[in-house]
């Protein structure tokens, strides 16, 4: 955590919060989790449902940056913005590697999904869905809404990080 701050500091992100999405973990597990990198604690976690792209299962995500690809991206995001044109309840994100360096263009956003909210572990995976699941990260509405807030109060002017990795 220590580096992640430091990281933070030196490039002048957000060096309060960090978040990070590990698709390693299966997704009937939560896998999107929100660090206090003052108090070194977690925060918040929630289920997250992968891309439906490039042959992704529910059991296996699949990664690209392509337009077009539905599948989900890796590397170092910049959340950058509250709400989208099709999306009022959203996190804009902005793709700083070449992994993911498309999102943008391809609308990768936070938003909140009924099947994840609803969804409390009782199967070993999170069902794949091509409407809801299109790359973007699909989280539990409340912890959208509280994350929301956190943005507001203090991503508006050094903007938190979210680095989504696959740790097999």
């Amino acid at each position: 955590m220590k580096s992640v701050q430091q990281f933070a500091q030196k490039f002048g992100y957000n060096d309060d919060y960090y978040i990070i999405c590990d698709f390693g973990c299966r997704s009937g597990l939560k896998r999107f989790y929100v660090y206090d990198l003052n108090d070194k604690e977690r925060i918040m976690a929630s289920y997250c449902m992968h891309g439906s792209g490039s042959g992704s299962t529910e059991t296996r995500p699949q990664f690209s940056n392509k337009l077009g690809s539905n599948a989900s991206s890796l590397g170092l995001y910049a959340l950058t913005g509250i709400g989208s044109r099709s999306l009022r309840f959203s996190i804009r994100l902005q793709g700083l590697d070449r992994t993911n360096s498309n999102a943008h263009a391809r609308g990768i956003l936070i938003h909140s999904a009924g099947v994840v909210s609803r969804f409390n572990g009782e199967n070993k995976y999170l069902p794949i869905d091509g409407r809801l699941s299109q790359g973007c990260f699909a989280i539990d509405y409340i912890t959208l809404l509280r994350l929301m807030a956190m943005y507001k109060l203090h991503g508006r002017h050094k903007r938190i990080l979210l680095w989504a990795c696959y740790k097999s």
